[in-house]
Formats: C-alpha cells, structure tokens, sequence
C-alpha cells in the first residue's frame, strides 16, 4: 500500500475529507482487535457512503460523526482558541 493519508483540505465554502479507499480496506485487515477481510471493497465503499453520515444516531441524538464535531468545538473553545466563543443560554420567559 502506498503512504497514502486522510486529508483535509477547503475551498471557500466547504472543508473537503478525503480517505482512500486502500487506506480504509488496509485499517480493517491488520486491526488489533478484530481484524477482518474485504471481500468486496465496492460494496464496502456504497455502504460506507449509504451509513457514515448516520452511523450511531438514534431518536435521541445525532449521529456519532456530529457528536465528534460537537466535541471538536467545545474543546476548541476549551483551549482558548480565540476564533470561537460560547454564548450563554438561558430560559428567560
């Protein structure tokens, strides 16, 4: 397999993730735990795509992958990046 890497890139209005495919079939074959063969790797791709987006959400919450970018912010802000800044809520009725 090549050295090849997830990266991320932008444009002026959208931020661009890119995972190779060999890079996903590569983690899953030599996991440490788990470890399993992709049989079918355009398969894999059209249920990665078809799932990610909604991967762990339920009728309570978002999917994993928003909790993450939620968690990404709160310690943005956490460690005193000064491009974000948490406003308060409240219930005044």
């Amino acid at each position: 397999m090549e050295n090849r890497q997830i990266t991320i890139t932008d444009d002026a209005e959208n931020i661009y993730i890119k995972i190779p495919i060999e890079l996903l079939v590569f983690a899953q074959e030599n996991r440490p735990d788990f470890p399993c063969e992709i049989t079918n790797v355009e398969g894999m791709v059209t249920y990665f795509k078809d799932r990610f987006l909604e991967f762990g959400a339920d009728e309570n919450r978002g999917s994993d992958l928003e909790e993450v970018i939620d968690e990404f912010f709160y310690d943005a802000s956490e460690y005193g990046e000064e491009w974000i800044e948490f406003t308060d809520f409240s219930d005044e009725d």
